[in-house]
């Protein structure tokens, strides 16, 4: 998934990172990802689908609002800074590299 990450977000260019696992686009970064979370539990968080993928869309932080994909394995997740607009925008940018690892089975779809 990671090799298939676009080189821009909403015309933010893709940084390089010394952090496995991880990308950041924007100077100074402005969106964050982060592959390989732990299975997230249940939530009560609202449900995002975006093309083919789903997103937990956590906006509770006025700094920043993170999304972490639903019923896909490994578990991503996305941190926008909030001085940033186009959130969907960049989620559906992303949807091409996510929907490259596979779902997971075991998860119900989200609501």
């Amino acid at each position: 998934m990671m090799v298939r990450l676009p080189d821009k977000l909403e015309g933010l260019d893709l940084r390089e990172t010394n952090a496995q696992a991880a990308a950041a686009w924007g100077s100074p970064a402005s969106v964050l990802l982060t592959c390989g979370l732990p299975a997230q539990p249940p939530t009560s968080l609202p449900c995002l689908p975006v093309g083919t993928v789903e997103w937990i869309i956590d906006d509770s932080k006025p700094a920043f609002t993170t999304a972490t994909t639903h019923g896909r394995k490994p578990v991503t997740q996305v941190v926008i800074n909030s001085t940033q607009t186009g959130g969907q925008a960049f989620l559906a940018d992303l949807e091409t590299a996510i929907a490259a690892s596979p779902t997971d089975q075991d998860v119900a779809a989200c609501k």
